[in-house]
């Protein structure tokens, strides 16, 4: 052998004996990580996931990374560690692995998560795409392991919900009932998962307005859960949604403190994971409220928390925000604080108009807060002149843009925009 070519062999052995050793390190560290996370040190937690994946980034790593963001609330960071495993780009050591049932629940557990993140965002079109890749997993996995059914049963739990959005109504109740039959034949009447499955079908019957359904469903589930005598997290986190889509239905106040109280108790075990959940359900609260001062005190508790909270994950919390003022608007309207109203709602419609830059799956919240603010800034049209003619201008160029919202909404705001327009010629 020349001594170039046994240069160039020892190389490469060394190359391999530190990608061996680089690998060994990386996954200590995660493992270090999992402990750290097992005892609730999330920072320490953070730092080890972050050190696994720059020493080197696997399969393993970078999905319980992901895990790790996505129950943390980070859903940004989240999706960028989730697409190095599934994206157009993901890094080539994931591209090497090998194919086998254990990389395919990863595969497919990825897509889960990636699903109910653009689900959270309004993607419905690259959540749809991910929830379709994971059935296709599943059909594999489940012949391999019959337990992976639990992961269908999510699946086809999630599919109803984007075709609800979708507005495909039937086809929605037909995965929901799907997902209760397959419940109904692994679980016991009574299980954790078969209240689940009864919750996710009675909201998408609040959704399809069908009050007698989810009331139905609902009630159903909450017996079963309200029947045990503990919980753990995932189940305090299920009774927490029904109690919010109760008071909704009912207008029960009882119900909207409930899923308060336990939204905040859940918070204190993990304040980012439940953190979007305590303000909705804060939001529900105040809406039971009867007295102004009180409201007001609640929105502006959120409020104060608008730049920390958009800092922490712009795509979740800006939206968020941004309905927030919405309304809080409608309350001060009530109670005729217009102008404070006509700046609240301001905020809103900057905010709305940032977002909408970026994702176009918000021009619906854009509109309603648009001609929320163009009401107002009518009541002095000669002083608000130029604002006006801004923003039905604004209003005009975003009813040309093509969105998938229904007929009967278009045709509500078609009507809307030529009043705005004769408002101010007259």
């Amino acid at each position: 052998m020349k001594k170039n070519d046994l240069e160039a062999t020892l190389n490469i052995i060394n190359e391999n004996n530190s990608l061996v050793e680089e690998k060994v390190i990386s996954q200590k560290r995660l493992l270090i990580a999992q402990v750290k996370e097992a005892q609730g040190k999330i920072v320490e937690a953070k730092i080890n996931y972050k050190k696994s994946i720059e020493i080197y980034g696997y399969l393993e790593n970078l999905f319980y990374f992901g895990k790790f963001l996505y129950i943390n609330g980070h859903y940004t960071e989240a999706i960028k560690t989730f697409k190095r495993i599934v994206g157009p780009e993901n890094d080539q050591s994931v591209k090497e692995t090998k194919l086998d049932y254990s990389t395919i629940h990863i595969l497919n557990r990825t897509c889960l998560f990636l699903a109910q993140i653009f689900q959270s965002f309004k993607d419905l079109k690259s959540a749809t795409q991910y929830i379709n890749n994971s059935l296709e997993f599943q059909k594999y996995l489940i012949q391999k392991n019959p337990k992976e059914i639990d992961y269908h049963i999510n699946t086809l739990s999630i599919q109803a919900s984007l075709l609800i959005e979708n507005g495909q109504h039937k086809d929605a109740l037909k995965f929901n009932n799907k997902a209760l039959e397959l419940t109904d034949l692994i679980f016991e009447p009574n299980s954790y998962e078969r209240a689940s499955c009864l919750a996710n079908l009675g909201i998408n019957y609040y959704n399809l307005k069908d009050g007698v359904n989810s009331k139905k469903n609902l009630d159903e589930a909450l017996n079963i859960l309200e029947s045990k005598q503990n919980h753990n997290e995932k189940s305090k986190s299920t009774l927490a949604k029904l109690y919010s889509w109760l008071s909704r239905l009912t207008a029960d106040k009882s119900y909207c403190k409930k899923a308060l109280n336990l939204y905040s108790e859940l918070s204190l075990q993990n304040p980012n994971k439940y953190l979007r959940e305590k303000i909705i359900s804060q939001i529900d609260y105040a809406g039971s409220i009867d007295k102004l001062e009180q409201k007001e005190k609640l929105y502006e508790n959120i409020l104060k928390q608008e730049e920390e909270l958009i800092k922490f994950d712009k795509n979740i919390y800006e939206p968020l925000i941004a309905n927030v003022y919405r309304i809080y608007v409608m309350d001060l309207i009530s109670n005729n604080k217009l102008d404070k109203a006509l700046l609240k709602i301001t905020k809103s419609v900057q905010l709305l108009i940032k977002i909408t830059d970026i994702n176009e799956n918000y021009l619906k919240d854009l509109i309603i807060a648009l001609n929320i603010k163009i009401d107002l800034l009518l009541h002095d049209k000669i002083k608000n002149l130029k604002e006006l003619e801004n923003d039905i201008n604004l209003f005009k160029s975003i009813m040309k843009k093509e969105m998938n919202e229904s007929k009967e909404f278009m045709d509500v705001f078609e009507q809307r925009l030529i009043y705005c327009e004769e408002k101010i010629k007259t």
